[in-house]
């Protein structure tokens, strides 16, 4: 249960931070009058490729040897906590603006 927990939230996690990215990048050159950073074409690419693969990957990586040395995460706990969505936010931002500046 805690190694599935963990995966999930390394799943959440980086999934969300590249999705906010590329909504960042686009909403930012938009407001901004730049021409389109992703055609729709290039942004269903993206995600696949960026996206699908790697997410996967995270869901299967092996349980931390402490894992049992932690107590068992609440019921009343979420998977997306204050800490996951000001992690996520400030990543998606900081590859928005990267994208933007290049």
């Amino acid at each position: 249960g805690r190694a599935i927990s963990d995966n999930t939230r390394a799943f959440l996690r980086f999934l969300l931070s590249s999705n906010l990215g590329e909504v960042a990048a686009i909403a930012g050159a938009s407001a901004a009058g730049l021409p389109a950073v992703l055609l729709p074409l290039q942004l269903l690419w993206v995600n696949l490729v960026t996206d699908g693969l790697p997410a996967v990957a995270l869901s299967f990586n092996p349980p931390s040897p402490s894992a049992m040395q932690r107590p068992p995460r609440a019921r009343e706990d979420g998977f997306v906590d204050r800490h996951l969505i000001v992690r996520s936010t400030t990543v998606g931002m900081y590859v928005g603006a990267a994208v933007l500046a290049s």
